[in-house]
């Protein structure tokens, strides 16, 4: 999906992804191979906790219902262990929840941003540059920067 505006020259992202629906892994990971990033696929919120703990990744994407591990329990606790670290992995959230109680639990676990399914690879993309976006910004409000903070495409 990646077109001819996109920079051939962004970095390779490492991306954790929390989705438990097979036929959204598939088009997950189609889309973001795509742009060359490294994926790894989890499918339910536990296993995300402990990748988040075994590796840093540069975003994670974490779908907000899942067996074992809901998003939202999962989201909370990669923030507490991220706590007191200086570390703030960039986190959107996707849901076919989206009702504005649904974006505000995501939010208030920790998620930085909420992405509505089903989703468009051009859907995928905005959210997760918007979501990379308000990372780097409140970095640079806190006086630091991560070069692993970039948008990874304009579009699908």
């Amino acid at each position: 999906m990646p077109d001819d505006d996109v920079s051939h020259d962004r970095p390779q992202l490492k991306i954790l992804v929390a989705e438990d629906n097979p036929t959204n892994q598939k088009v997950l990971q189609i889309v973001l191979e795509s742009y060359e990033h490294d994926i790894t696929m989890v499918e339910n919120g536990q296993l995300a906790v402990e990748a988040h703990a075994r590796e840093p990744f540069d975003l994670i994407i974490m779908d907000m219902q899942m067996p074992v591990m809901d998003g939202v329990t999962a989201t909370q606790a990669i923030r507490a262990a991220e706590q007191g670290t200086g570390r703030h992995t960039p986190l959107a959230m996707l849901s076919a929840n989206a009702m504005a109680h649904h974006v505000q639990a995501a939010l208030e676990a920790g998620a930085d941003q909420h992405i509505a399914k089903p989703f468009t690879p051009k859907s995928l993309c905005e959210g997760l540059r918007v979501t990379l976006a308000c990372v780097a910004s409140k970095d640079s409000d806190e006086g630091t920067t991560d070069a692993t903070i970039r948008p990874i495409a304009k579009s699908a």
